[in-house]
This record gives C-alpha cells, sequence and structure tokens, in this order.
C-alpha cells in the first residue's frame, strides 16, 4: 500500500503601483477578449450555420478570431499573450461544458468583479499538489 503526500507552497505577494497597473491591463484585456470572442463567436456561428457548415469552437478558430481582435483593437498588443491564450482555452472549456454535461451557454464577463477582486491590493498565489508518493 502507498502512502500518497500533498505538500503545497502558499505564497503572497504585495505588487507595487506599476505592477498593479500591469495586472489591471490583464484583467481588463482577459474581460474584454472573453466578452468579444463570445459575441464574435455567435455572429459567425450564426452566419456559418445559415450555408450548412456549422462552426466548432474549437482552438484554431477561436485564435482566428483572437488575431482577428487584435488588428481591431492595438492596445491587447499591450498585455500578455499568453493569459490572451488562456482565455480562448476557459471559452472552450465552456464550451465543452455546456455541449456535454448540459451546463448554461458561456456568459458575457463583467466588470464589477474585476474592481472588487484588485481592492484587496494583496494577491496569494498558491501551488499545490506537489505529490510524492512513498512505497
Amino acid at each position: 500500500m502507498s502512502n500518497i503526500v500533498d505538500m503545497g507552497l502558499k505564497l503572497e505577494i504585495f505588487p507595487d503601483d506599476e505592477m498593479i497597473g500591469v495586472l489591471e491591463q490583464n484583467i481588463g484585456n482577459s474581460h474584454f477578449i472573453w466578452n468579444q470572442i463570445l459575441s464574435r463567436y455567435k455572429e459567425l456561428y450564426a452566419m456559418f450555420s445559415n450555408h450548412g457548415f456549422p462552426l466548432n469552437p474549437n482552438m484554431r478558430n477561436l485564435n482566428a478570431i483572437l488575431k482577428m481582435l487584435k488588428v481591431d483593437y492595438p492596445f491587447l498588443h499591450e498585455g500578455e499573450s499568453t493569459s490572451q491564450q488562456q482565455v480562448c482555452r476557459d471559452l472552450i472549456n465552456a464550451f465543452n461544458k455546456f455541449f456535454n454535461e448540459y451546463k448554461g451557454y458561456p456568459r458575457f464577463k463583467s466588470k464589477i468583479k474585476v474592481f472588487l477582486l484588485l481592492e484587496y491590493r494583496k494577491m496569494e498565489i498558491i501551488f499545490v499538489y506537489l505529490t510524492k508518493e512513498y512505497a
């Protein structure tokens, strides 16, 4: 019988004013990208479905929409690209839950939660599940 020990590391960081600005920019970009991709996907899905070609929500299609957004909105180049791609992955997961687990259709994001999150001026990063197995 093997014993599994789960270890975790909890860090608290206190960002300065410049880093808070960067965090606010990235969070705002993420919400903006989520809402824009969701609305453009609805438009494209309706257009393609009318012609008999349903559009699947996969990484290739959502990244193409993200590229269009970066052309239309140049301020998206200031943000972190990995967080923008993570928005696409999260949206794909939301669509998969909608289609496979019959959860609700993905909803638009609100700005209210962002401001409540940033009021604390303290971020906690938790790294969990550094797993070791002992025989």
